[in-house]
């Protein structure tokens, strides 16, 4: 459809994830106007582009024969009832500025209903036919932008604050915040930590050590 638009394509790098957790990598995207045939509605929108948006829909030709549809009444999809090609899917964001009057129409028991819509009216529900297989078709995507992946990225690299630190970690912490100095070349220096209590157990040792120094 967007090569019979003839519209710029707009590079990017988006995955939408779907039914089954289904990912799918999209590289681009164009920018084009949706205008309805049967009013003055439009809206300039963005679509991702890709090869195939789903599966011929309906997935079977629906009977009609024993429908009854009102006089005067314009479909958006007039041939709804053959499959065919779907060019694109609409998000929930604009999906309710479709349906502006809201008026409903029921086709009878059983059968599908009548829904106005700013591009005619559509026909929407289930209908019963005996001897016919059943085939279920959905379409729901989830779309991830750059931004959020972005934003998930830094909350993976976040420092957790309320992290438990042991109580020799404390106590070098302070020992740090209260002797670190910044020299006039600016440096930094600060005292080596120290365990008072594994200082008491090298007993009378610097003599000795000063002079094996002197030695070497």
């Amino acid at each position: 459809m967007s090569q019979r638009l003839q519209v710029a394509r707009n590079r990017v790098d988006i995955s939408v994830a779907g039914i089954g957790q289904a990912a799918t990598r999209f590289r681009q995207r164009i920018r084009a106007v949706l205008r309805s045939r049967v009013s003055d509605f439009s809206r300039e929108l963005n679509y991702l582009v890709l090869p195939k948006v789903t599966v011929n829909l309906p997935t079977a030709t629906v009977n009609t024969d024993t429908w009854t549809l009102p006089s005067g009444i314009q479909l958006a999809d007039p041939t709804f009832f053959e499959p065919t090609v779907v060019d694109l899917v609409l998000g929930i964001e604009c999906f309710f500025d479709f349906f502006e009057i809201g008026r409903r129409i029921s086709l009878g028991e059983h059968l599908p209903t009548l829904n106005e819509s700013v591009f005619g009216w559509i026909i929407s529900g289930g209908s019963s036919e005996p001897n016919r297989s059943l085939h279920i078709s959905c379409n729901i995507s989830s779309l991830v932008g750059l931004d959020e992946l972005i934003s998930r990225f830094w909350f993976c690299e976040e420092v957790e604050s309320g992290k438990v630190i042991s109580l020799e970690e404390k106590q070098c912490e302070d020992y740090y915040v209260n002797t670190v100095q910044r020299g006039s070349d600016g440096g930094y220096t600060v005292s080596l930590p120290k365990v008072e209590d594994a200082i008491s157990l090298l007993g009378e040792s610097q003599d000795i050590a000063y002079r094996r120094l002197q030695g070497t």
